[in-house]
């Protein structure tokens, strides 16, 4: 079992949210979540949070080995799709999930870690108005400092980044460290453009297929968040999709 990493480093505040998060939902064992331990503090009476100790790999750095087979990416997005269900059900935003923030876990199951900026929708008295998000997979309506503006919608956006990457190597819009601020901007204004990848359709799988998996990520970046898929509807894609693979090879 290892300290979560930085949580024992970071302000009460951030600690304080994450615990009140990760403890809201009735169903604590989801299999998609990193299992948590509360009620620790260090030397200096400082709160802490224990998480479970998984491989040394996150999703992002497992997708640059190039052994990964579609049928295990397209695994992981129906898992991710099944987090996202789960989100919504218990009245969580994530805010900040990027392929970071996912750690692989045994026999290649997926687990969620990091609310620190995450909120609650059901609760008046929530906030988390100094949240971090990461360009380019954090929404546009994440940057908002009032929650209400915020959805479900914005893990969805996320989530099609992720799903962007997890297939196509790289990311959706032209994207480098130096550029964060300006892609934030960007953001703010909703006036960002999602870069297609020209040889999209070379990637393992039907052409026909892929051309709508690629529909499907698109539509779940637009900027007007009613615009984007509903999770349960991407469940349903993704399954439907990895199926219909199987079948053609």
């Amino acid at each position: 079992m290892d300290i979560a990493e930085g949580r024992h480093k970071e302000p009460d505040n951030r600690i304080n949210v994450e615990r009140r998060v990760i403890s809201y939902p009735k169903d604590k064992c989801f299999q998609h979540i990193a299992r948590y331990y509360d009620d620790w503090t260090d030397e200096y009476q400082r709160p802490m949070l224990y998480m479970e100790n998984y491989m040394p790999q996150n999703l992002h750095e497992f997708n640059a080995r190039k052994d990964l087979s579609m049928g295990t990416k397209l695994s992981w997005l129906y898992q991710l799709a099944h987090v996202l269900v789960y989100f919504e059900k218990n009245k969580i935003v994530h805010i900040d999930l990027k392929p970071s923030n996912i750690v692989v876990a045994k026999n290649f199951f997926l687990k969620v870690i990091d609310f620190a900026e995450s909120i609650i929708k059901d609760e008046k008295d929530f906030k988390n108005e100094k949240r971090a998000t990461t360009m380019p997979f954090s929404s546009p309506e994440s940057l908002l400092e009032n929650i209400d503006g915020i959805g479900y919608e914005s893990d969805v956006f996320s989530f099609a980044h992720i799903a962007y990457e997890l297939i196509g190597g790289k990311l959706m819009v032209g994207f480098k460290r130096s550029s964060e601020n300006k892609v934030r901007q960007k953001y703010k204004k909703k006036t960002y453009k999602l870069l297609p990848i020209v040889n999209w359709l070379n990637f393992q799988g039907p052409q026909y297929l892929m051309q709508y998996m690629y529909f499907v990520i698109m539509l779940c970046c637009t900027p007007d968040p009613s615009c984007r898929f509903p999770q349960d509807v991407l469940v349903s894609f993704i399954k439907d999709y990895a199926l219909f693979s199987e079948k053609l090879f």
